[in-house]
């Protein structure tokens, strides 16, 4: 419905392989060699490659924290004048604030400090990794597993709890499985 009702909304509803095949279609539509060779269900990625490609989990908390050391990039509280999500249920401790029900459209709030947008909100993206439970300490730039059942989803979306917005949330679905948020 996206394509009808609200053309400058983000895409949701969709797989991880069709994340990557997009990624690879805009690639080649930008003259750039595709980041990933696709067979069926067997997608490896071309880290030589300067086409465009799913972050790395890593990459993707690196860019939404922006430099900042806060529960979000905000600060200790996301508002829902800053990102699109379900403010009756906010991080706790934070005031609380409206639920628009749906996505809307990208950029419709202020950045963050990097100038990304919707980064904590909106919709929920889809990173390169496949799901694994990290041991605790902090690590640079982990590497994530080359195999695994589910793939990883960062960010909060329109219908997610506060709490699942901070950058440090992670999600994960099967990577044929259809991510409606």
């Amino acid at each position: 419905s996206f394509l009808y009702d609200c053309p400058e909304c983000p895409v949701e509803s969709i797989t991880w392989y069709e994340a990557v095949a997009f990624c690879n279609i805009l690639s080649k539509q930008l003259g750039l060699p595709p980041a990933y060779a696709i067979r069926d269900t067997l997608v490896t990625w071309n880290r030589d490659s300067d086409g465009i490609r799913l972050p790395t989990e890593a990459e993707w908390e690196y860019a939404a924290r922006a430099g900042t050391a806060t529960v979000f990039y905000t600060g200790d509280c996301l508002s829902t004048d800053q990102e699109n999500y379900l403010g009756y249920d906010p991080q706790k401790g934070c005031p609380k604030g409206m639920w628009r029900g749906q996505a809307i459209e990208v950029g419709s709030f202020p950045p963050n400090p990097w100038g990304l947008y919707d980064v904590l909100g909106n919709v929920s993206e889809w990173v390169w990794d496949w799901h694994s439970y990290h041991p605790a300490g902090a690590e640079v730039d982990p590497v994530g597993l080359d195999h695994g059942f589910e793939r990883v989803i960062r960010g909060g979306n329109w219908h997610d709890l506060g709490r699942n917005c901070r950058p440090a949330c992670r999600q994960k679905a099967a990577p044929a499985q259809l991510f409606s948020h």
